[in-house]
């Protein structure tokens, strides 16, 4: 088995006391934070056949491994490397005569991100095994500090190819293995009703002062629509914003629609909202911002006021990853929507 670091030392006297026993020392991936940076650091697997023969003129053997997920798969020419190998014709007095292919020794790389394994752990044991994400970005250089996914695993069970435990992770129906961060789609719900405001304020129809009456219920359009708290009076964009008032940003929704100028929609592109972040060393969702070209493209059918009225709330076919709204978010701090960082060095 495994011989961890401080018992190297006893591991090699071994052979001696012990007739047969062999000892072998091999560099292996491991993974203190465990299942807290499980998606987001990832983990390493074997290459198959196919890839080994792909790969052979770059060196690959059997046994080679590559990452598979997270930054490990992202990263992975900087933390590979490249072996050096040269392919030389050689005469008979064992000269060399010519240097038919050649490829440099290329180190793997060291790689620094921006997480913090304090936020990291702290996030995850937030989470508590419940299915969900949570991304902590600092707005103020938009560098991640956390990412994590809910359900997660143990990412050495797949460095150290643990058969019986992988089989058990894909045939888990929690999908622990995604990454809902980065791949998970969801309705934005009232999280949106600040890109609503602000396409509000940006299309000159309300100002910071305008007030929208939050009643018990909108009835802007049929059906009329209940508000879940019940009557609060006239209110700003802001104080919509600190009620949550649904009625607010109804009203504002179907304005924007009436004006006929599709800015909701881009005002959510604007925000990184139906587009990837950019963020390096991580694959993810582009996410879906509905508009009327959309829909009558993809379900042949004009965009209705309820269309609007319902992207107003971040429901209807708005599908948004977790990434996309924390980064969204800080924009709203710095002034300015920014690409992601996690990788510093």
């Amino acid at each position: 088995g495994p011989v961890p670091d401080d018992r190297a030392e006893a591991a090699l006297a071994l052979p001696g006391q012990f007739p047969g026993v062999i000892v072998y020392f091999e560099s292996r991936r491991v993974h203190p934070l465990g299942a807290a940076a499980a998606h987001v650091v990832g983990y390493t697997r074997e290459l198959n056949a196919a890839e080994v023969e792909a790969r052979r003129a770059q060196g690959a053997r059997p046994g080679d491994r590559t990452g598979a997920s997270g930054l490990e798969a992202g990263l992975d020419d900087r933390l590979s490397g490249l072996p050096g190998a040269e392919l030389i014709l050689v005469g008979p007095d064992g000269a060399t005569v010519r240097v038919i292919a050649s490829q440099p020794f290329q180190p793997a790389e060291d790689v620094t991100t921006t997480l913090d394994a304090v936020v990291l752990t702290a996030s995850y044991q937030r989470l508590a095994e419940r299915p969900g994400s949570a991304v902590v970005i600092d707005p103020r250089t938009n560098t991640i500090l956390a990412l994590n996914s809910s359900p997660s695993f143990d990412p050495d069970i797949f460095e150290r190819g643990d058969s019986a435990a992988i089989a058990a992770i894909n045939a888990s129906a929690d999908a622990p293995l995604l990454n809902r961060a980065t791949f998970g789609l969801y309705s934005a719900g009232s999280t949106f009703k600040l890109i609503t405001g602000a396409a509000g304020l940006i299309s000159g129809i309300f100002t910071p002062s305008s007030t929208i009456y939050c009643g018990a219920t909108w009835d802007g359009i049929d059906p009329p629509r209940r508000n879940w708290e019940g009557a609060q009076g006239p209110l700003t964009i802001a104080g919509g914003l600190m009620r949550s008032c649904n009625p607010v940003f109804y009203e504002i929704a179907y304005q924007l629609y009436q004006s006929g100028t599709g800015i909701l929609s881009k005002t959510a592109r604007d925000f990184g909202f139906g587009t990837p972040s950019g963020v390096v060393g991580l694959a993810e969702e582009a996410g879906l911002v509905p508009d009327a070209e959309w829909k009558q493209k993809n379900r042949g059918e004009a965009w209705f006021p309820g269309d609007e009225v319902n992207l107003g709330i971040g429901q209807g076919d708005l599908l948004i990853t977790p990434l996309q709204l924390a980064n969204a978010y800080s924009s709203f701090v710095a002034h300015e929507l920014r690409t992601p960082v996690i990788v510093s060095g």
